[in-house]
């Protein structure tokens, strides 16, 4: 098994397109730095979003979520 983050998250993005827009999802898990917060974790991991998605820069998060990664 891969390792994994300590936390899960997960982001909605609304973005429009030439074809008119849409709703993409995406996932992952993520360690903060020590002293991280919500906000800073948020930006760091939609950054990281538009990297991954071009097509979502300029789009509305319709919903974000991070929690620690444990059952």
């Amino acid at each position: 098994m891969d390792e994994q983050g300590t936390h899960f998250w997960y982001m909605v993005i609304y973005a429009v397109t030439s074809d008119g827009g849409g709703m993409r999802d995406f996932r992952g898990t993520f360690t903060p730095s020590p002293g991280s917060t919500r906000y800073d974790t948020f930006d760091l991991i939609k950054q990281k979003v538009h990297q991954t998605d071009p097509s979502t820069t300029g789009g509305t998060v319709m919903t974000f979520d991070i929690q620690p990664n444990v059952l």
